[in-house]
């Protein structure tokens, strides 16, 4: 048997299901309170030294951090990760998801350690769930303006 059916039957029902919604909602409330001028962004960073100099809630807030462009590209980067993740969870289960990403977040919090004057967001962990639904889905078609196949 292997290392993660073990780790999946043991630690199984601590796995949070549909991950990818409650990240997403997450970051929509972020959004509008730093739009309506609630939060300050800086705040959501990983900062490695802030961090260990007692900011701890660095280390789970930079996963809330909404993607920093245009609304129209906000709202479809916000579909594009709940549709890919979505996808995921629904191919792995919830249990191998959440290790996936928990995997994510532990080296990316882990290497910003090394790095302790960098400033990290989320966009690494959203990257490697776009590449891991390609990886299983490739010929997955998205339709840009409804007519270019990407």
């Amino acid at each position: 048997m292997r290392l993660i059916d073990k780790l999946e039957r043991s630690l199984g029902r601590f796995a949070i299901p549909h991950l990818t919604l409650a990240i997403v909602i997450g970051q929509v409330g972020v959004f509008f309170a730093e739009f309506m001028g609630r939060a300050d962004p800086s705040l959501f960073f990983l900062v490695p030294t802030l961090a260990l100099q007692g900011q701890w809630w660095r280390f789970a807030s930079f996963l809330l951090i909404p993607p920093s462009t245009s609304l129209v590209f906000i709202a479809f980067t916000w579909w594009m990760f709940f549709l890919m993740g979505s996808a995921l969870e629904e191919y792995w289960g919830d249990f191998r998801y959440n290790l996936f990403l928990l995997t994510g977040y532990a080296l990316t919090v882990g290497l910003t350690l090394i790095q302790p004057l960098s400033l990290v967001s989320n966009t690494f962990i959203g990257t490697t769930v776009f590449l891991a639904f390609a990886y299983i889905n490739p010929n997955f078609e998205l339709l840009i303006f409804f007519i270019l196949p990407v």
